[in-house]
């Protein structure tokens, strides 16, 4: 018995494997993972371009704003319903995610425009809606006449909630 014993651990089983069972084991448990785990990275990643084009408007607003009291004149933000584009006197084009749409509310004019005078003020007033075809999230961004003051948050139902 023991002579057995250490005759098998000097041994080397080089020619040992896995089992076509083993194999689909393991297969069968890294597809259901990944059958799980699939949906939630999507979802992620609608709401990482949600985010994102949200970030790009605000700040082709901002920099709109800052332009308009930097050349001394009046900036015009157009901000088109149901489309992925935002175009300005200031800036060049603003392209935003695939599978964005973007809707305005309260803001005048067709398309609707964020207009700044030369101080950086604006009359608009009202909310930019961001939404995302593939999650249904929505962000938003209200923006204040007078002061130009833009704050984001989630918009739900029919009203924009404030995070900043």
């Amino acid at each position: 018995m023991l002579h057995l014993l250490i005759h098998l651990s000097n041994r080397k089983d080089f020619d040992r494997g896995y089992t076509v069972v083993e194999i689909m084991v393991i297969l069968v448990i890294v597809g259901i993972l990944c059958a799980i785990a699939a949906p939630s990275l999507l979802a992620m990643q609608g709401i990482a371009k949600l985010n994102s084009s949200a970030d790009n408007i605000r700040t082709a607003l901002e920099v709109s704003q800052f332009q308009s009291i930097q050349r001394k004149t009046s900036c015009k933000v157009y901000i088109p319903n149901n489309s992925n584009q935002i175009t300005n006197d200031c800036l060049s084009l603003v392209n935003l995610d695939s599978g964005i749409t973007v809707t305005t509310t309260g803001i005048t004019g067709s398309p609707a425009q964020v207009i700044y005078n030369k101080n950086g003020l604006t009359q608009s007033n009202g909310t930019i809606i961001v939404s995302s075809n593939e999650t249904g999230d929505k962000r938003c961004l209200e923006i204040k006449a007078g002061v130009g003051l833009i704050r984001s948050g989630k918009y739900i139902g029919i009203d924009c909630q404030i995070t900043e």
